[in-house]
């Protein structure tokens, strides 16, 4: 059953307004409206007043909304019917557990195909509250419970709202929760990312960004998706940015939220003026971002190095090529690979070479078998590859140095 967004918002509307009708959400001191909006992809949010609204504007905002479902009567008789109905759906596909009415069929940037966001309620069986990614009956990912420390040995209450966006700008579809324990409201951040695993299956992660989540709730009030998403974007989305000072400082910004001791640099990766921005942490990880015409595109997204045999990533100022090396097996092997900035702003394979030594008793190489892309070469054969004098890419910045060089 595929739901609209439309459909999304007005059967929220439904639930709601017949929980309130009931008197459960003026004890709540609640009263939730629907808003759908789209900052990349979909997003569907449950924005609710505060506590501190007086009974006659719940009295009032609930009679309005009974007036419009009378019209909607006059012309679909049955439409509370159906809403009840599609509800119901939801929990026959997914179980008497599932929170029907925060349960959505989506498009996500991490998969071809729309999937559904499941999320359940606490049972005896499984008493955590959990959200699963279902595709065609096949979980694609469970969302890791996340409970601020705070909040420890509160029960769960509700799950208010749910938005998909592209939060840190790396392309990938994101999903932000609020959710009430015991009486307390907090924001849970999933980054969401993808890969094609080595059978050829699509493998769809969303990891929890506690730091993040806990800045969001010392800082934005009141704490609603629409608020938050106004906090870390600024109201822009990727594909309106002005300038590339701009879109690097909305990166960054957000980007430093996610921990401690990241930083920053400016580089000229490829042949043009715009500089590449550089996030991460030196000798750990590094993130790479690109401009054009108003987008800021992700190329790499926290690769590591430093560990594992991995150098670390080298780079031609203004030539677009990345090179890395990667040894395995205590040195024996040495993988090298090329990539480069396509004309689709995403970073593509030029060539990987593998070579393989053999050592001799004193541990010193005594013969090198050298291969381009599986085939067996000739070892001089792979120094074309290099175009010019490579240096290590590195984090040197710290933000406020970045937003400085930025001008912002």
């Amino acid at each position: 059953m595929k739901i609209s967004k439309k459909r999304i918002a007005y059967r929220s509307a439904v639930f709601w307004a017949l929980l309130s009708l009931q008197g459960m959400l003026v004890a709540c001191g609640r009263e939730p409206e629907v808003e759908v909006e789209e900052p990349q992809t979909i997003s569907s949010e449950s924005a609710e007043n505060s506590a501190e609204e007086s009974v006659a504007d719940a009295t009032e905002t609930m009679s309005s909304a009974a007036d419009e479902m009378e019209e909607d009567a006059e012309t679909t008789p049955s439409a509370a019917d159906e809403i009840e109905e599609e509800l119901d759906a939801m929990q026959e596909m997914f179980g008497r557990e599932c929170i029907s009415e925060q349960t959505f069929e989506v498009r996500i940037s991490e998969c071809e195909q729309e999937v559904y966001f499941v999320p359940y309620a606490p049972t005896q069986e499984n008493p955590e509250f959990h959200a699963q990614i279902i595709l065609d009956g096949q979980v694609l990912d469970t969302l890791s419970t996340y409970v601020p420390d705070r909040l420890a040995g509160e029960e769960f209450s509700s799950l208010d709202a749910v938005s998909f966006f592209d939060i840190n700008f790396d392309g990938n579809t994101d999903i932000l929760l609020l959710e009430t324990y015991g009486n307390t409201r907090f924001a849970a951040v999933y980054y969401g990312d993808s890969w094609i695993s080595y059978d050829g299956d699509i493998r769809v992660y969303f990891y929890i960004q506690d730091e993040l989540s806990e800045y969001l709730y010392e800082q934005v009030n009141p704490l609603t998706c629409s608020e938050i998403v106004d906090f870390l974007t600024g109201g822009k989305e990727n594909g309106e940015f002005a300038s590339y000072q701009e879109a690097y400082a909305a990166v960054s910004r957000v980007y430093d939220l996610s921990g401690e001791g990241r930083e920053y640099n400016l580089i000229y990766f490829d042949e043009d003026d715009t500089p590449e921005l550089v996030a991460g942490i030196s000798g750990y990880f590094m993130s790479l971002y690109t401009y054009h015409e108003g987008t800021v595109y992700c190329l790499a997204n926290d690769w590591g190095y430093g560990a594992f045999g991995n150098a670390g990533y080298e780079y031609v100022p203004r030539k677009n090529s990345l090179r890395n090396f990667d040894a395995d097996n205590a040195g024996q092997i040495m993988n090298i690979t090329y990539t480069t900035i396509n004309p689709e702003h995403s970073m593509e394979d030029v060539v990987w070479i593998q070579q393989v030594f053999s050592f001799s008793e004193e541990d010193e190489i005594d013969d090198c078998t050298t291969y381009v892309n599986g085939e067996e070469v000739a070892e001089d054969e792979i120094d074309d590859y290099d175009v010019g004098e490579y240096e290590y890419i590195d984090t040197i910045l710290s933000l406020q140095e970045l937003l400085d060089k930025l001008g912002r």
